[in-house]
């Protein structure tokens, strides 16, 4: 009975003990005390059940040692010799001794029932306890329940209360950063108000010191301040130039590239129509290598024919162009974009075309400003492009600024010097390409032409009072800056395919790649530097070259 009572106190000491190191978490609590009680349980069980078997085996050990018998005392003497006499009752021994094994070895029947009956008992008592096990584990299952349910309600009871804490503290800090941000403003503003005081009162005591040694003719403290004037003014001075610089990097700021490439791609436009409706060589002054030389020698002359030869083989060998007016007017129009954007566009000084006699200007100075500016570009070219861009725009003052009647004058002169140069260049291109016309359709390709002219004309202005050069190129040109590449390609920055090749890129924008050039209708046009006068070394694309490979 004492492993019962001992059990029983291990078994609470067990349960109990996971009580006081208890986790926090309230699943691991649940589950680690379960199983704790259940292995006591189980462990209690064994015990008792294992004492009670030890005790019935120690009981039947002491009554099979009391029974034993005793050796009989017929053999002491000489147990080779059997005794007559004694044969009968030696017999007898062995049958009383064979009765004796036997009941020992299946004992009476009595005792037997009472095993049984003492069995039956202590497995009575042994269900008794293991009922009363279960009701105690299932009382401290309710215990622990119950226990859990409280933990749980503590800890939502402890969540609930660091929330509440939680919105006190930001409402606090809330409170407290508004009150440190007024603060803050009012410091702000007593310091604002102590410094302006102090500036002012400073100011006061340098003007009062100023002149007091102007007076008493301190020249050392006249000197010191003297060079903080000079300082002074070197700044000022340096603001101001940068503030000059801005006014005139707004005024003559650099034209959008968008709408620069929309106007010479209009112009360009405007070349193929003029083109398709005076163009006058047939396919058959075409395929006449006589009749084909002035624009051979004028296309070449441009340096936009690689081959003359193959240009004219490659023409007569495309069964595209043999519709009448088709080899013509792309011919024709080459001839004339290039023609327009060389001496229009890349020109600076294309309006010097006038008379010494005539309002215009003078078309003896033209050249020579131009040789001026390439020469001082040789050692400063930044120099060269400022004194360029000055130089028209004195020439042609902004309006709201030409309010005198000699600057309204100079803005005439302009304009009409413009007018001359796109007038001659007019009647230049039709007395070269067209040959003999009607006065009528004279005065017709005259009046288009001169519209297109005068549109490049005012560009060409408008790009001359900015900063940044321009420079326009064909073969020779782009085929040094494209590093002697001469073949077409899709990819190139400066080479687009002519409208011509459109079916065949439609369906494989690389078809053309890697076939010769054999005709650049239309130059490239550059922009080299900015606004501000600076990265002359940059280039720019504003108009990509326009090539046809036959």
């Amino acid at each position: 009975m004492n492993t019962d009572e001992d059990s029983d106190t291990s078994r609470d000491e067990v349960q109990d003990s996971p009580m006081r190191d208890a986790p926090d978490t309230k699943g691991d609590i649940s589950e680690r005390l379960r199983g704790v009680q259940l292995d006591s349980d189980r462990t209690s069980i064994e015990a008792v059940a294992n004492g009670k078997v030890k005790s019935m085996a120690r009981e039947v050990d002491a009554r099979t040692s009391t029974t034993k018998p005793a050796r009989p005392s017929g053999f002491a003497k000489d147990p080779g010799v059997v005794q007559p006499q004694k044969q009968h009752e030696s017999s007898g021994w062995l049958r009383s001794g064979a009765s004796l094994f036997k009941g020992l070895v299946s004992p009476a029947r009595e005792t037997v029932e009472a095993s049984e009956e003492r069995y039956e008992m202590q497995l009575a008592q042994l269900k008794s306890k293991i009922e009363d096990l279960e009701r105690k584990s299932r009382v401290k299952s309710e215990l622990l329940t119950k226990q859990e349910s409280a933990n749980e309600k503590a800890l939502q009871d402890a969540d609930s209360r660091n929330a509440m804490k939680l919105q006190n503290l930001k409402e606090w800090h809330k409170a407290d950063c508004e009150e440190i941000e007024q603060n803050a403003r009012k410091d702000l503003h007593r310091q604002k108000t102590s410094y302006e005081r102090t500036l002012a009162s400073q100011k006061d005591k340098h003007e009062k010191l100023l002149q007091h040694c102007e007076r008493e003719a301190a020249k050392q403290t006249c000197r010191g301040y003297e060079e903080k004037f000079r300082a002074q003014e070197m700044t000022i001075g340096k603001l101001q130039s940068a503030t000059f610089k801005t006014v005139e990097s707004s005024q003559w700021a650099s034209l959008d590239t968008s709408k620069l490439l929309e106007q010479l791609t209009s112009i360009q436009k405007g070349v193929r129509r003029w083109s398709k409706e005076h163009a006058s060589l047939t396919v058959d002054q075409v395929a006449d290598p006589e009749g084909f030389t002035s624009f051979v020698r004028a296309l070449a002359g441009k340096g936009c024919v690689p081959d003359p030869q193959r240009l004219h083989e490659r023409l007569l060998l495309n069964k595209s162009q043999r519709d009448p007016g088709r080899i013509a007017a792309m011919v024709l129009s080459a001839a004339v974009m290039h023609d327009i954007f060389f001496n229009v566009i890349g020109h600076s000084f294309f309006a010097f075309q006038g008379q010494p006699e005539e309002n215009l200007l003078p078309h003896n100075l033209g050249v020579p400003l131009r040789t001026l500016l390439s020469r001082i570009a040789t050692y400063d070219i930044a120099g060269a492009e400022a004194l360029r861009c000055q130089l028209l725009r004195l020439l042609d003052p902004i309006t709201k600024e030409a309010t005198s009647h000699e600057a309204q004058f100079a803005k005439q002169v302009a304009a009409s010097s413009r007018s001359r140069a796109v007038c001659l260049l007019a009647v230049n291109i039709i007395d070269a390409y067209l040959g003999l016309l009607t006065q009528e359709q004279r005065q017709k390709a005259y009046d288009g032409l001169c519209a297109i002219i005068e549109e490049a004309a005012e560009l060409a202005w408008a790009l001359g009072t900015r900063k940044a050069s321009i420079h326009v190129r064909t073969w020779a040109g782009l085929q040094h800056s494209d590093q002697g590449v001469i073949p077409f390609r899709a990819s190139s920055e400066i080479f687009e395919a002519h409208i011509m090749h459109n079916n065949m890129l439609d369906d494989d924008p690389n078809a053309l790649d890697g076939r010769d050039i054999v005709l650049v209708c239309s130059p490239a046009i550059f922009a080299y530097g900015n606004a501000e006068g600076e990265d002359y070394d940059k280039a720019k694309v504003l108009k990509k070259a326009i090539a046809w490979m036959g």
